[in-house]
């Protein structure tokens, strides 16, 4: 699975490694002083070694990132510069010093072979007892820090570099280490746009091309989960409200405040939450890991509905060696990027359709206890949010259609426990107003005892509703 950021141990790759790449399994690594690092041309060896065995397969370069902040966090010393950390930087509030710091960093370790750096960091370092940023951020004010930050970006980009702005959307208030609990920022989104959000909108607005996700819950923008894994933070607010459109790497996913969410599992929600690369650090098994996570990614995507301003389709998901059990509502852009699911229960849906004005997702589902067999017609809002039932009958309740006008919607039914295609299938159409789904404006029976309906549709003015009906005996050709 590409979007794994794998590591291992060893000053050489191992021949499995090596063989993963070649094949196409492994796209990008991150090196660590003590798993990988004895000295500058060593290094340089063991990157060529993952170019090579990348171009042995025609496979694009591999992304080789590195922690070499300068400062405390410095992975290569030895025949490297040993420069001065960020609140060194911030000290002298030069933001000539700081571009210059970015420039040694790229060229340094462009000559090791690497192409991308986890650096800097622009966490606005603004609480006393934080045991995991201090020296690492440029200071506390976040003006400086957004100004120095982005000094240091142009530095590393203009030298070719992908510089990763750290850690989003914001490590700085913090008084717990991500690495073994996790920590909660309290703040409104007034004081988050003054102080955590300001260094990373600076950032953006630079041409950043990464930025790292921080393993920390806020509550005001999600209160359950941590940044890391919330599609709220990562695809609402990094990717859609601050238009982020580069690369969102995970922190490592083997600090607690992750890893208590099980490996594979937490890999899962990153991607689902939104992350670009998913940072494996000390993991272990990693190929492995990435054999089952791609495992379970092989799914069927049921395309079905496509927003009115075409940018969005929703669609199911289920497993491709299950396809009769229970899918998940996903959303991704048409053009292409993170998927997002939605919370439609856990039962079997279909028919995911949007409203007119595309705030609504309608959709049939078996969700709310029914027998098998007997599907109900519900609908979420778009950007997420509780399900709620519209039609409780005794019937199939099955493909919700909203008209253009999205006052009025049509539906089919037919009887409980039929939904295997039986030959004595019922259907009738019911057309409803959206205010009122459970009382009938029409009932128009569409035929009896033979055959059964797979699409319908209303017609662009609204006048016509079509429906695709074939005989029992074609039923599944």
């Amino acid at each position: 699975m590409l979007q794994l950021m794998h590591s291992f141990r060893g000053a050489e790759a191992p021949a499995e490694v090596l063989d993963a790449v070649t094949r196409g399994v492994i796209g990008s690594f991150c090196l660590f002083s003590r798993l990988n690092v004895e000295s500058p041309a060593q290094v340089r060896r063991l990157n060529e070694s993952l170019l090579k065995a990348a171009a042995d397969g025609g496979h694009l370069p591999p992304m080789l990132g590195i922690d070499q902040e300068g400062g405390q966090l410095i992975a290569i010393r030895g025949g490297t510069t040993e420069l001065p950390g960020n609140m060194a930087l911030g000290a002298t509030r030069d933001e000539s010093l700081a571009e210059q710091a970015g420039r040694v960093l790229a060229r340094e370790l462009r000559a090791m072979g690497f192409n991308m750096i986890f650096a800097p960091s622009v966490d606005v370092n603004i609480n006393p007892r934080n045991p995991v940023i201090g020296t690492r951020s440029f200071g506390e004010d976040p003006v400086w820090v957004a100004r120095l930050g982005t000094a240091m970006i142009r530095g590393l980009q203009g030298e070719g570099m992908i510089a990763t702005a750290k850690h989003f959307p914001g490590h700085g208030d913090t008084a717990v280490d991500s690495h073994h609990e996790v920590p909660i920022v309290p703040h409104d989104m007034e004081r988050m746009n003054a102080v955590e959000l300001y260094p990373f909108k600076a950032a953006i607005k630079a041409g950043v091309g990464a930025v790292m996700t921080a393993h920390v819950l806020f509550s005001v923008l999600d209160s359950t989960t941590p940044a890391t894994v919330s599609p709220a933070i990562l695809t609402g607010l990094l990717r859609n409200e601050l238009g982020f459109g580069g690369l969102i790497v995970t922190d490592a996913m083997d600090m607690q405040a992750v890893a208590r969410l099980g490996t594979e599992r937490s890999i899962r929600l990153a991607i689902e939450a939104g992350a670009d690369l998913i940072l494996l650090a000390h993991v272990a098994d990693q190929l492995e890991i990435a054999r089952r996570v791609s495992d379970a990614d092989d799914r069927y995507h049921f395309l079905h509905g496509v927003s009115p301003d075409g940018l969005t389709l929703a669609f199911v998901d289920i497993p491709r060696d299950a396809v009769t059990a229970a899918g998940r509502l996903a959303l991704m852009p048409a053009a292409g990027g993170p998927i997002r699911h939605l919370d439609a229960g856990t039962g079997h849906l279909d028919g995911p359709e949007f409203s007119p004005d595309g705030s609504w997702i309608y959709l049939n589902t078996e969700h709310f206890g029914s027998a098998p067999g007997h599907a109900q017609i519900a609908r979420l809002p778009a950007d997420g949010g509780p399900l709620e039932r519209l039609v409780a009958s005794e019937t199939v309740d099955w493909f919700p259609h909203v008209a253009p006008d999205g006052a009025h919607a049509a539906y089919l039914s037919f009887p409980a426990g039929t939904l295997g295609h039986p030959p004595d299938l019922d259907v009738v159409l019911h057309v409803v107003s959206t205010s009122d789904w459970a009382t009938d404006l029409h009932t128009i029976p569409l035929f009896g005892g033979q055959g059964t309906i797979n699409v319908s549709s209303w017609s662009p003015d609204g006048r016509r509703f079509a429906y695709v009906a074939y005989p029992v005996a074609a039923a599944g050709e």
